[in-house]
């Protein structure tokens, strides 16, 4: 079999249907995506072995607490882990 497999009625040729649509070549926009929650993201991030610290905990419950909105969060969190600022 020289080395390679065969499998009856398998051809390693692509089987295309020319009456077949084509894409855009586009991929969706930001319309077709989604926000994973704070929850979802920390069992991603411990798969990781990545884990908020205790103060940080803190500081996200208190951005909760007090209702920022997202860009201030982010400033917060700049502002407190920027280096050399």
């Amino acid at each position: 079999m020289n080395g390679s497999t065969s499998v009856v009625g398998w051809s390693p040729i692509t089987w295309y249907d020319s009456s077949m649509s084509k894409t855009s070549g586009k991929l969706g926009g930001a319309k077709a995506g989604f926000t994973l929650g704070r929850s979802a993201f920390a069992k991603i991030s411990a798969v990781e072995g990545i884990r908020l610290s205790a103060d940080m905990e803190t500081q996200f419950r208190d951005f909760d607490r007090r209702g920022l909105s997202a860009s201030d969060r982010r400033e917060i969190i700049a502002r407190t882990f920027a280096k050399g600022r």
